[in-house]
């Protein structure tokens, strides 16, 4: 039985006439191409914003450089075999129509105004479809994937956002598979989330990042498991995807843009920060990226006064790592934990993308001081990992100090340094001993490992 309930025989969902004023596009079939929707079958929405696979070279005065071509999507998706009923081939794929925007738009265009009118697109179609395919650029697909996770409160349906290194009218462009794979994915899975599919694998679309700037695979998940991978089968982990929300769904548009991100540089010159909040236009909300799991310069220079000056006057500072991978814990050093008491909030294992288009939801709909510090630091849509298992050891449970066992190749007549058990593995009894693993000098190279246990549980490996 399919997830959700179909509309029989039905064209594309009408424009009203002030959508209309403001020239909403109306969805398309494929004409000549297009089935008729079978009301038992799934339909997907591809909305078309622009980004590189809708893109061709133009030999003009700017060296026949890419740039977005308006129809030029429905001409390449007319000439793919895939999508031709002669050949039968077209019947393996879901009914899909197509929703392009007027004017085509490089990503690095797309901001908060763009997002709402996505947000709003899904919102005037959402009863007609089961689900959705946004074609968009790749440089700031998580970004939007980010705010449409936050944007589309308590969405039932698939959203998959794809996009292409290469446009769809190369020969070897990865956008028709890109394209392809995500209207089976938006049109089948049970999925009730803004995700990202690139280059056969599917991520949460507020944990993806973009990577590689040349590579097919562009997009990465750093801190948590791709929800799905595409091989010869689709498999999609259910366990990893969010529950289904028991809310009607609804769409927030009120985002605030006064907020910007601010990426720590060693020796940057404090008037930057000073200037950044000493005046009444200060910004709302700032995303401080920081060194390794969260620490800051505050021996000398403005720094933390700085910014405690800019929390006082109102202003929300949420810290992120500027590691690729890993969570922040402000209490794991002590500078840290003096922005801590500053006032500054633990974005723990967020992106960048994620921490800056959350902050962005939350202060729109109203929220400071702690309640928004309790909600930034709250999983809300799977963006953010709740006590994450690789945090750092807090101090008080470090183990004592860790004595380095090493390993060097031993002539076959001679014992072993450590002694060994029947299972080979060196062992001193006792609470808080050393266990050295694994035959010493074995291929006549050298190496150490070590395994530290506590009486009370603990281990650390090193």
């Amino acid at each position: 039985m399919p997830l959700y309930q179909h509309v029989a025989e039905r064209g594309p969902p009408p424009v009203t006439e002030e959508q209309r004023s403001h020239g909403a596009p109306e969805p398309y079939h494929l004409m000549g191409k297009g089935a008729v929707p079978d009301p038992d079958n799934p339909t997907v929405l591809v909305i078309v914003t622009g980004g590189t696979l809708c893109m061709d070279v133009r030999a003009d005065a700017e060296g026949g450089s890419l740039r977005p071509m308006e129809g030029g999507l429905r001409a390449s998706l007319m000439q793919m075999d895939e999508l031709d009923d002669k050949r039968g081939k077209r019947q393996q794929l879901p009914h899909f129509e197509v929703l392009e925007w007027p004017h085509l738009i490089d990503s690095s265009d797309v901001g908060p105004e763009e997002w709402r009118g996505l947000a709003r697109d899904i919102e005037r179609h959402y009863t007609d479809y089961d689900g959705f395919v946004v074609i968009h650029g790749t440089d700031t697909m998580a970004y939007t994937a980010s705010a449409l996770s936050f944007m589309l409160e308590n969405l039932g349906k698939p959203v998959i956002l794809t996009g292409a290194m290469l446009p769809l009218a190369k020969v070897q462009t990865d956008g028709k598979r890109n394209l392809l794979v995500a209207l089976f994915i938006a049109a089948y899975s049970q999925l009730t989330e803004v995700c990202i599919l690139f280059a056969s694998v599917l991520m949460r679309g507020n944990r993806a990042t973009k990577s590689d700037c040349w590579a097919f695979k562009a997009f990465e998940s750093p801190n948590y498991p791709p929800l799905g991978r595409v091989g010869v089968e689709i498999r999609i982990d259910e366990s990893l995807l969010l529950a289904p929300s028991k809310r009607a769904f609804r769409v927030f548009t009120g985002l605030c843009t006064n907020v910007i991100c601010f990426r720590l540089t060693p020796g940057f010159d404090d008037a930057a920060l000073v200037r950044l909040f000493e005046t009444d236009m200060h910004p709302f909300g700032v995303v401080l990226q920081l060194y390794g799991t969260g620490n800051a310069p505050v021996r000398g220079g403005k720094f933390l006064s700085v910014l405690q000056q800019g929390i006082d006057r109102g202003c929300a500072v949420v810290a992120v790592s500027q590691c690729y991978k890993g969570a922040l814990n402000l209490q794991a050093y002590a500078n840290g934990a003096k922005l801590l008491q500053a006032g500054v909030i633990n974005g723990g294992d967020m992106t960048p993308e994620a921490a800056a288009t959350k902050l962005a939801y939350l202060l729109g709909k109203g929220y400071r001081g702690p309640r928004l510090r309790r909600l930034m630091e709250t999983d809300l849509r799977g963006e953010v990992t709740d006590n994450p298992d690789y945090l750092p050891i807090p101090a008080d449970r470090m183990p004592p100090t860790l004595h380095v066992v090493h390993t060097a190749p031993t002539p076959a007549t001679h014992p072993p340094a450590v002694d060994r058990d029947s299972e080979g593995n060196g062992d001193t009894s006792g609470d808080g001993g050393v266990k050295a693993k694994g035959e010493a000098g074995r291929g006549g190279q050298e190496g150490w490992s070590l395994e530290h246990t506590r009486g009370d549980g603990l281990r650390c490996r090193l």
